[in-house]
């Protein structure tokens, strides 16, 4: 996905013409792992990790996805020891429905933190899901960051949006 950079009070003529600034969005739905005893699986709660990769120098390709599922992978697993399988869903992008990226996965599964059981893809138009709901956060959050007068033209300035009046709940950034 790609921001749009923005300044305060951007003229017309400023807005046309600019470069984006990639971001790749993950969200976890990681469920916690129940209290000795307890075999009522109705009453499972689940905890929503959302993480932001920046790339601002490289094209978003299967390579750079495939370092940031990696990361992510690494993340989730030192915040939930318990974690041991990764269910993956996204869209249907060229730099996830390629084949080396599934090589990637099943080559390096045992590097991987997280072992990958299962890759869906969602149809397209078929409704928002988890992460656009979560990029919408992030986007509104980076938007009254520029209405407070501040710039969001590179990477740096966007973790620092995101980051600024205590960040958004459960959001770790990576750059």
């Amino acid at each position: 996905m790609k921001y749009i950079p923005q300044t305060f009070r951007e003229t017309q003529s400023e807005w046309f013409g600019k470069q984006g600034i990639s971001w790749h969005m993950i969200c976890a739905l990681v469920c916690r792992p129940q209290a000795e005893g307890d075999e009522n699986d109705d009453d499972k709660n689940f905890d929503i990790y959302s993480m932001v990769h920046i790339v601002e120098e490289q094209k978003q390709g299967w390579h750079i996805v495939s370092q940031i599922f990696s990361s992510a992978f690494k993340i989730l697993k030192s915040i939930n020891p318990h974690l041991k399988h990764a269910y993956i869903r996204s869209d249907n992008a060229g730099c996830y429905h390629a084949l080396p990226l599934m090589g990637y996965l099943w080559k390096f599964r045992n590097e991987l933190s997280l072992d990958v059981k299962q890759y869906d893809f969602s149809e397209a138009q078929s409704g928002k899901d988890l992460c656009d709901s979560r990029t919408g956060t992030c986007r509104l959050h980076m938007l009254n960051y520029i209405n407070e007068g501040n710039d969001i033209t590179n990477g740096k300035q966007m973790k620092e949006a995101l980051e600024s009046h205590g960040g958004i709940k459960t959001l770790i950034f990576q750059w």
